[in-house]
């Protein structure tokens, strides 16, 4: 090359953007020598070849080094598409957590539900159920047969009503307890 020989002009080309990353194989029939072989690698040649040179080997180095660069595209292609898979699998596994802490949060409400039922139920029906034996006691013999009959049925009523709380309670423990399997 007139004016200028292939370690500039590689120098030059490696300052451009386009070419930074371009392979070169110096073709010479001059510089065998290892400083020289070492300048034209340290510029990024990738391999040397002299002359005379085989015309078959020439295109066999470069063939390999297009297939090198598909090679690589592809795989570049391929990370970028795995790292955005990455991110988004990221984004629902965020999501996951997220409603998982949601529904913890609603299966301990849940939890304690039945208690706050049970002591909301009971309140009124230990009121109904003492005050309809203090009217039994007190007002038993006043009361006819029909009213009598009428006030056992409000007693048995919370009676079976307190017996359906306990149950309820005792059907909200079962959930809290680890089931154990045995033969039967």
């Amino acid at each position: 090359m007139p004016g200028m020989d292939g370690f500039e002009t590689a120098s030059l080309m490696r300052q451009r953007g386009r070419s930074q990353l371009t392979p070169f194989i110096f073709l010479t029939a001059f510089g065998k020598s290892e400083d020289q072989v070492f300048t034209g690698y340290s510029l990024g040649t990738v391999d040397y070849i002299f002359k005379p040179f085989v015309p078959e080997v020439l295109r066999a180095k470069v063939a390999a080094f297009v297939e090198l660069f598909k090679t690589k595209e592809t795989l570049s292609q391929q990370g970028a598409e795995l790292a955005e898979s990455n991110w988004k699998l990221e984004e629902k596994l965020r999501e996951i957590e997220r409603l998982n802490r949601e529904l913890e949060a609603a299966y301990k409400e849940l939890e304690s539900s039945p208690y706050s039922v049970s002591h909301d139920l009971r309140s009124p029906l230990d009121a109904i159920f003492n005050f309809s034996q203090l009217l039994q006691e007190d007002c038993a013999a006043l009361l006819d047969e029909t009213g009598q009959d009428r006030l056992q049925r409000v007693m048995s009523a919370a009676s079976r009503m307190e017996q359906l709380i306990l149950d309820l309670l005792a059907l909200s423990r079962v959930g809290r307890v680890p089931l154990s399997r045995s033969m039967v």
